[in-house]
């Protein structure tokens, strides 16, 4: 405390006597501060060991401050006087508020160069784009390797510069072209719509536009989405994509007349959904039709018939259907469908068409264990007889009778 009391003696500034004993310590640096006696403060704050913090890094702040507002000096030479004076201190004073303090005081010039020393990105990049300094601020936010900043920069400059301009900016720089691109799939379509656009993307513009019909509300909507994706992938030459965004356009101008004329919800159901809708509606004219026009296979199709029949307990139409043709996918699916609707009656007329190797199981699911059993012994299949055997339980007679079938398959 004496060190510090003979350095304001030295200098007659205080009457120690009376005024030190009324000032704390952080205002005794205060008034040295405010009457620009730097180094006087440094000595207070060293010989009473003040932190960095509230001391030596407050003193050299104010010091630069100091320096910035002065008149004049808007140059390299007071740039590198402060630059030098604040780098050979082990203090953190930020650049950044330096340098906004010059630009507060129509300094530009100096808070360009005082900047280009800050150490913290998000620091440094606010203030380059205040000052307009559109690219460097990019740059400085891509070697931060903080895709959020780049985002921030990227949309401050979007809304600062004409469209064209903006691609300029991002286009020479890969990785704000691709972060751009990223933020746009993911939040805002109509950004990329436009960037595609000027990039002459037809398939990814396409792509979007296919993609938007699905989230559009009104039928209208889809369907204007959906001629804009054919025509984009048409420019694109992408055949394959071309024919699904055609059938995709086709398939939602029928749902929305059969909608009017039935009185059936199906926009925005799939092809095999819409299908199935019909047949519950009995109208299976119109499902062949589109069977046809869309070439939906055998199989894909005996499948959603059989489920629509039965859902509906339609059993005449669903055995005339299975007497129709040979079935594509076997008559399994019919068995199913009769055993979750609990008509094991109607399965029963399905399980004799099953291929012998799985008739046992079929047999086992309606519950007829003798027959299996039978089933299973006529096929000479031993692992299907113990399986029928366990299901038995309390069963006596059947279970002996299985029993008495296994010893026959063993004696032969």
């Amino acid at each position: 405390m004496f060190t510090c009391m003979h350095c304001l003696c030295q200098q007659e500034l205080l009457n120690y006597n009376i005024r030190l004993e009324r000032l704390t310590i952080p205002v005794l640096i205060d008034r040295l501060i405010y009457r620009k006696l730097y180094p006087l403060a440094q000595k207070v704050c060293e010989s009473l060991r003040i932190p960095p913090k509230e001391g030596e890094e407050k003193i050299l702040k104010q010091w630069a401050l100091g320096k910035v507002i002065e008149r004049g000096g808007d140059g390299e030479l007071l740039a590198s006087i402060i630059v030098e004076k604040l780098q050979s201190s082990s203090c953190s004073v930020s650049f950044a508020d330096i340098a906004k303090q010059a630009m507060n005081n129509n300094k530009p010039a100096l808070a360009a160069l005082l900047l280009d020393h800050e150490v913290s990105p998000t620091r440094q990049v606010p203030l380059l784009l205040e000052m307009k300094k559109f690219e460097s601020a990019l740059d400085k936010a891509i070697a931060s390797g903080d895709p959020e900043l780049v985002n921030k920069v990227l949309w401050h400059i979007k809304t600062a510069l004409p469209f064209r301009e903006f691609l300029m900016v991002f286009h020479k720089r890969p990785i704000a072209a691709a972060l751009y691109k990223k933020h746009c799939r993911e939040n805002d379509h109509q950004s990329l719509l436009r960037l595609c656009d000027q990039e002459s993307n037809f398939n990814e513009m396409a792509t979007i536009q296919f993609d938007d019909s699905f989230a559009e509300k009104s039928v209208e909507g889809r369907l204007e989405l959906l001629h804009q994706a054919i025509k984009r992938y048409r420019d694109a030459q992408n055949f394959f994509a071309l024919r699904c965004a055609e059938e995709q356009y086709k398939l939602l101008e029928l749902q929305k007349n059969f909608e009017t004329k039935l009185e059936v919800r199906l926009v925005g159901l799939s092809l095999v959904e819409t299908m199935y809708q019909l047949i519950l509606k009995n109208q299976v004219k119109i499902v062949e039709q589109l069977r046809k026009d869309f070439k939906i296979s055998d199989t894909q199709y005996w499948w959603v018939r059989i489920k629509a029949l039965a859902e509906v307990r339609d059993w005449p139409e669903l055995e005339k259907f299975s007497k129709s043709k040979k079935s594509p996918i076997g008559y399994e699916p019919f068995v199913e469908v009769c055993i979750q609707k609990n008509t094991k009656s109607e399965a029963l007329k399905y399980a004799m068409k099953v291929p012998l190797s799985q008739r046992w199981f079929i047999f086992m699911k309606i519950g007829d264990l003798e027959k299996a059993a039978e089933t299973a012994f006529q096929d000479r299949n031993t692992a299907a007889l113990d399986q029928v055997l366990a299901k038995c339980g309390h069963r006596r007679e059947i279970a002996e009778k299985v029993q008495m079938l296994k010893s026959q398959l063993g004696a032969k």
